[in-house]
């Protein structure tokens, strides 16, 4: 009897959580259907010719972005991090947690891209925001939009090999469900790997027409995985834990860390989850509407991705066994496909839902590739990488879209590059999440400081707003949780650590800052150009009719760029 009212319990759950989500897609539409607000909107436009093709709609946006966070895929294979830090309750509530301060990030990212849509994102916003001069610094600007582009590319390629290399380990842990004493061997992991880099390479390459379809298709297969995981665990299982005690109790800290500690510690899960929204404003060349399709595109991906999380999380909940089977026995298979093998008593529902879940990595897999690539063409469109010439370059594909190939090719042999170095030691995966979480949280924390710091004053007229004592609320908090991302992943997720076990973010966040700042004086001073603004808008004012900003020192004899750098006003209208 108890079982069967735990069952209608969940259940009753899980039909409310359904409901959520049904607003949240209600929502969408009303979002479109919506017209602006009656306060006239000034938006800032780049100089720029528009090169790539601009197809992507709202629905795509959205797509894109939950097909990176790749909810039940981002918490399966990381979720022995919070079952470690404290059990369901830091699962639970640490999802909770870092959904509401996500979501506070994208809106403050969301009114910085409705008054300057632009595909360099956090860098070029770093540019216009920051001071152009700090005591003895001069051309302070170029300095923080150089930083903060490269920490938007490293995170962008790392999250992409984190992704793609878990990817490939929940792909080949298949096998571990019928034998559990498999074990893949590391090469073998690389191979899926490289196969599944070459797919995403294949499809941005020749198959863009169909990437507005893709986008849209994920999230419908993300919610639909979880709908059809949830469900069928409720039928097959044959006991539930009484989900009360689950998430009012926390468990024993089996880190060794502890409970506060290890509580922090256990947002490593979530927080490596929802990164993925800051990267979308790199797409803003290929958005139609931009200034109102990428704020509304991050904001509603942290709603539906919550909402997911949620729907997923509860059930799984109400069927895991005892940590003692989780984390001691069967060392070689992943806790979620051994709650899924104990849960549905049957090794052909364990595969289906792992199929289903490895349906999530193609769409992430492809999807950070994307905007992975579209990062490098913006950087190197300000000559901000060596021979930026080659990799701003714009071809089209078989159907005659405009797309950025070199800098696609490229994100490949960068993809490939990293992930070799998985071979000398799984733990520089582990480090390789922590630096994209770190790097992005970087990336998007400077701009929205340096708006707090001009008094919010250069967002006025903006097409995505918030009333101003909300919005420095809201900045602040969110600095703040970008900050705390920098703390809580420098940690190891277990107290007694080895050289082998050793969280290195920090090591190689360190790496990442000499390596910029060497590029920085043997290249980027002198070629650097920073964004392009348009002629009619002065950054250090904010009024019409100011002549354009740009470094002294550039060399503009090149005529290939002075074709690419021409305004072209009505691609904007």
């Amino acid at each position: 009897m108890q079982n069967i009212l735990s069952s209608q319990s969940i259940a009753s759950s899980t039909l409310q959580a359904r409901a959520l989500l049904e607003n949240v897609q209600n929502a969408i539409h009303n979002l479109e259907d919506s017209d602006a607000e009656n306060e006239v909107e000034e938006i800032e436009h780049f100089k720029y010719k528009q090169e790539l093709s601009r197809k992507l709609t709202l629905q795509s946006v959205l797509g894109l972005s939950v097909s990176i966070m790749s909810v039940p895929l981002g918490q399966s294979t990381t979720m022995i991090v919070p079952l470690l830090n404290g059990g369901a309750g830091t699962l639970f509530w640490g999802w909770i947690v870092v959904c509401i301060l996500s979501l506070l990030v994208t809106t403050s990212l969301g009114e910085i891209s409705g008054k300057y849509p632009t595909n360099g994102g956090v860098y070029h916003w770093s540019f216009i925001f920051s001071p152009r001069s700090i005591k003895k610094i001069t051309n302070f600007n170029y300095l923080t939009s150089w930083y903060v582009g490269w920490f938007l590319i490293v995170g962008n390629l790392t999250m992409g090999v984190s992704i793609m290399f878990s990817g490939a380990q929940f792909f080949l842990s298949i096998f571990g469900i019928a034998d559990t004493t498999y074990h893949p061997h590391a090469w073998l992991t690389l191979v899926v790997y490289i196969l599944l880099v070459a797919i995403c390479l294949f499809v941005n390459m020749k198959c863009y027409n169909f990437l507005d379809k893709i986008n849209r298709v994920a999230v419908y297969w993300t919610v639909s995985t979880v709908l059809i995981i949830d469900i069928l665990l409720l039928l097959f299982s044959q006991e539930f834990n009484d989900l009360k005690e689950m998430l009012i109790n926390f468990e024993t800290p089996r880190s060794g860390w502890p409970r506060s500690l290890a509580f922090l510690i256990g947002l490593q899960q979530s927080a490596f989850t929802f990164q993925g929204y800051g990267m979308i404003p790199s797409m803003t060349d290929e958005v139609k509407d931009p200034e109102k399709t990428i704020p509304k595109g991050m904001v509603l991906s942290i709603l539906v991705a919550g909402a997911t999380g949620i729907i997923f999380i509860l059930p799984i909940l109400a069927c895991t066994p005892q940590l003692d089977v989780l984390l001691d026995v069967e060392a070689n298979i992943l806790p979620i496909e051994l709650i899924f093998k104990v849960s549905s008593q049957s090794i052909l529902i364990s595969f289906l839902f792992v199929i289903l879940l490895c349906g999530t990595i193609f769409f992430g897999s492809i999807g950070i590739y994307t905007i992975t690539s579209r990062s490098i063409y913006s950087m190197a469109r300000d000559n901000g990488l060596p021979y930026s010439h080659l990799w701003n370059h714009i071809g089209a594909d078989p159907n005659l879209n405009k797309i950025p190939n070199n800098a696609i090719y490229l994100t490949a042999g960068w993809l490939l590059l990293m992930g070799s170095f998985t071979l000398l030691s799984p733990s520089i995966l582990y480090s390789f999440m922590g630096t994209s979480v770190v790097s992005l949280a970087i990336s998007n924390g400077v701009p929205i400081f340096f708006s707090m710091v001009n008094g919010r004053k250069k967002l006025k007229g903006g097409a995505f707003k918030v009333k101003k004592i909300f919005g420095y609320l809201i900045n602040s908090i969110s600095i703040f949780w970008c900050l705390l991302m920098l703390v809580i992943f420098s940690f190891p997720i277990e107290a007694h650590f080895t050289t082998y076990t050793m969280n290195y973010t920090s090591f190689t966040l360190f790496v990442e800052i000499v390596a910029i700042t060497v590029l920085w004086f043997s290249f980027g001073k002198n070629h650097f150009q920073g964004p392009e603004i348009d002629e009619s808008f002065n950054i250090e004012s904010n009024n019409r009719g100011a002549t354009y900003l740009r470094l002294s020192n550039i060399n503009d004899n090149d005529d290939n760029d002075n074709d690419n750098h021409n305004s072209d006003d009505d691609d904007y209208d």
